[in-house]
């Protein structure tokens, strides 16, 4: 029996990070997988706290180890049909959608070589020749005040 993913409130949540407010559209892997790594690993550690409090892990025995064990492989472990299975196939999902994005350059050359575009904001290439030349003078005059 697969669990209604609306059912859980901690899955509904997903749901809902997983819309971007900008476009009003689910988020893409490449953009959510970070998101979702984070939750899945707080639950993880919420999960073995509350299974295994740290108060008696020093007082533990191979009972309360075989309880943890038996509690995670139901609660905590992909396949167990618990919302935490369905997050992780979510993550292993993003992660593959990531993997396989297409990442852009941010920085693109014209076809007429006189203007680069940074995320899409043209700069003339004569204003970055000035950059360059203004950021190494700049260098060179700390190096023989400060240094030499």
């Amino acid at each position: 029996m697969r669990v209604d993913v609306f059912e859980s409130p901690l899955l509904h949540f997903l749901a809902v990070l997983g819309i971007d407010e900008d476009t009003h559209r689910l988020r893409e892997g490449n953009d959510f997988s970070y998101m979702l790594a984070g939750i899945v690993y707080c639950c993880r550690v919420l999960g073995v706290e509350i299974i295994l409090p740290k108060t008696f892990r020093r007082g533990e025995t191979a009972e309360d180890d075989q309880r943890f064990l038996e509690l995670r492989l139901k609660h905590l472990a992909d396949g167990s049909l618990s919302p935490m299975a369905e997050m992780i196939s979510l993550l292993a999902y993003s992660r593959h959608c990531a993997f396989n994005h297409a990442n852009a350059g941010a920085i693109a050359w014209s076809n007429s070589d006189s203007t680069i575009a940074y995320k899409g904001q043209k700069i003339p290439l004569a204003r970055f020749r000035k950059l360059v030349d203004t950021v190494v003078t700049e260098a060179e005059n700390i190096l023989w005040r400060e240094v030499l």
